[in-house]
Order: C-alpha cells, then sequence, then structure tokens
C-alpha cells in the first residue's frame, strides 16, 4: 500500500486515532487504499522533530506524502522551553521538508490552527499558573516562513489550515477548538480531516482499492481479487449492495 506519514506535534497527537480526530478521519477514507503511520509527538518542535526525523524514517516503510504539521511550539514566546527562533525554524523545516523529499516522497506542509488568546491565557491561568506562552500575533511570523517553503522545496504543497478555520463561513471560530482555545474540537478536526482528504486526492488521483470486496470475487477466478470496485462496477454494471456473493 501507499504510506501517509503524519508527522508534528499535538496537533497531530491528539487529532491522529482519537475517536473524530482529523488523523483517524483520514485513515477511515483511505481504508484499503493507504496505509496512515501517526508520529505525533506532544510538545515537539521543529528542532526536536529535525533530530528525530532519520530515525523515524528508518523505522517505516516507504511513505508517499508526510502531512507535516509544526508551527505551535515553535512560535511560543522567546524564553519558553519550546520555543525556536524564526531563522532556526525556518531552516529546520526547510531540512525536515528536504529530507522527506530525498525519500520520495510528496510533502504536505500544514499551518497550525489560530489561538483564540484569551481562551488559552485563561486556560493556561488555571492550569498553570500562569500567562499564555504564545499568541495570535506572535503566530503570524511562523506561519508566513510555512507558507513560504513550497515555493523552494519542488514535491511540497501548502494546506492552510489557519485560513480554513479562520476564514469559515458556516462556524464561530470558537466551535472548531477544545475548551483550552488551542486543540482542536470535533468539529475542527472534521473541517481539517475534509479540506485535507480532498488535497491529498488532489495529488494522488489514481489511489484506489487495491483489493476487491469480497462481494465482488468470482470464486472462479481468484485473479477478480485484484480488481477493485470501480473496475467492477464499470465491468459488469452491479450495485455492490445487491451483487450476489459467489
Amino acid at each position: 500500500y501507499p504510506g501517509i506519514l503524519l508527522l508534528g506535534d499535538s496537533h497531530t497527537e491528539e487529532g491522529g486515532f482519537f475517536e473524530g480526530g482529523w488523523g483517524l478521519r483520514v485513515a477511515q477514507h483511505f481504508t484499503r487504499m493507504a496505509d496512515v503511520f501517526n508520529r505525533g509527538f506532544c510538545g515537539y518542535n521543529a528542532r526536536f522533530v529535525k533530530h528525530a526525523l532519520p530515525d523515524i524514517l528508518a523505522n517505516l516503510p516507504g511513505i508517499d506524502v508526510a502531512v507535516v504539521t509544526l508551527g505551535s511550539n515553535d512560535s511560543a514566546f522567546p524564553g519558553e522551553m519550546l520555543h525556536v527562533p524564526i531563522t532556526e525554524f525556518k531552516e529546520s523545516l526547510i531540512s525536515i521538508t528536504k529530507e522527506l523529499l530525498n525519500h520520495n516522497s510528496k510533502v504536505v506542509l500544514v499551518t497550525p490552527p489560530p489561538i483564540l488568546d484569551d481562551i488559552w491565557d485563561a486556560y493556561c491561568r488555571k492550569a498553570y499558573n500562569g500567562p499564555k506562552d504564545r499568541s495570535n500575533d506572535h503566530y503570524q511570523t511562523y506561519l508566513s516562513s510555512i507558507r513560504d517553503i513550497p515555493a523552494c522545496c519542488d514535491g511540497a504543497s501548502l494546506f492552510d489550515l489557519y485560513d480554513v478555520l479562520w476564514n469559515h463561513q458556516d462556524s464561530k471560530l470558537e466551535a472548531f477548538f477544545k475548551p483550552d482555545g488551542l486543540h482542536l474540537s470535533k468539529l475542527g478536526n472534521e473541517v481539517f480531516s475534509n479540506g485535507l482528504i480532498s488535497h491529498l486526492e488532489a495529488l494522488f488521483p489514481l489511489w484506489k482499492e487495491k483489493y476487491a470486496e469480497y462481494d465482488f470475487i468470482d470464486s472462479n477466478d481468484l485473479s477478480s481479487i485484484f480488481r477493485n470496485r470501480q473496475w467492477n462496477e464499470s465491468k459488469q454494471g452491479v450495485d455492490g449492495k445487491n451483487a450476489p456473493i459467489h
């Protein structure tokens, strides 16, 4: 199967395989078409991921596309433990992107979601006894760096999650977030996954189910196992729900 690597921080780890998470929704959508590998690490920044990446790749089968979500922790205020200066952040993210491209993988760079400043500040004061460690304004230079990278890395593309959520017309911004104002709610994960799935389908339009569903297998012709549903429907003109079981 083709491989999809989800690489990043808590937005990837938390959204990976929890109920309603964007990574789980991606895995479900591409069932029987691709394998999804979650390598999301809460608290990681581009510096940490750059150092870990060679080992991550050495322990995975071939990867056809990597979805990289970094920048949320890097953009913490200077002096905070996870802060990475903007120049180092961009250099590290370019290095990560090029290493993935050198492994014959396409790369989708994802901008992190917005930060709800007041809600995140209140959460930090309650949970950590201190003010917020990052802000939406301070975020912007990091977002700009992410948006710039596809232009200098052939094979990389951008999925601008920040803009998707910020400009969404159907719901208030708060609806896309958990009570901490930083991580995505079930609705936020849904919007993220819907957009990302469309992006991946555009990159890989030929991905299909590799093996036929059981009700399309002819016991007298086991080569039918290797014909996907689309082939059978066009060849036989049958509805899978009503197809006989051979």
